[in-house]
């Protein structure tokens, strides 16, 4: 975030370069977008920390690759970029980070309860990138509630 000298506030977003753009992504902008017009704020999508001001202290990353978080973390903090992220667990990468939540493993673990409650015995979980942080997360949510409700789950259930 930078305030110009007009006393606009821009708010310098960084959004992971992906070959399919995730339903959240796209509704985690609109509410960034939302709150920033409600302060009178400004959203800058920018490609790599370098596109921002030097004068700015603050970057919001969007993104679910451990990989492309690390770097893209390390660049701002070389930077002293307050670090807001959206789409990974931000207490993963350090306390000095900020950011959202999703409830992956509660929402994981909700709905395979459902399923044993009405009996539905063989699911599966679908949609798993093995790269994505959240993912990795609701895959181990899957696995472990349904070995808790003895479950006929596995690995070969996860696609």
């Amino acid at each position: 975030m930078t305030t110009s000298a007009d006393g606009k506030t821009t708010i310098f977003l960084l959004v992971e370069a992906s070959y399919i753009i995730p339903f959240w992504f796209a509704r985690s902008i609109e509410g960034l977008e939302s709150v920033a017009t409600k302060q009178k704020c400004t959203v800058k999508q920018v490609a790599s920390v370098k596109d921002i001001e030097p004068s700015s202290n603050a970057i919001v990353i969007l993104g679910t690759t451990k990989n492309w978080i690390r770097e893209t973390i390390s660049a701002a903090r070389r930077r002293a970029f307050r670090i807001i992220l959206i789409g990974a667990v931000p207490g993963n990468y350090g306390e000095d980070i900020s950011g959202t939540m999703y409830g992956s493993r509660s929402t994981i673990e909700a709905m395979v309860r459902y399923f044993h409650y009405h009996n539905r015995r063989r699911i599966a979980l679908v949609d798993i990138n093995s790269n994505s942080s959240n993912d990795v997360t609701k895959f181990e949510s899957f696995l472990m509630t349904s070995r808790q409700l003895n479950m006929n789950t596995s690995y070969a259930d996860v696609y």
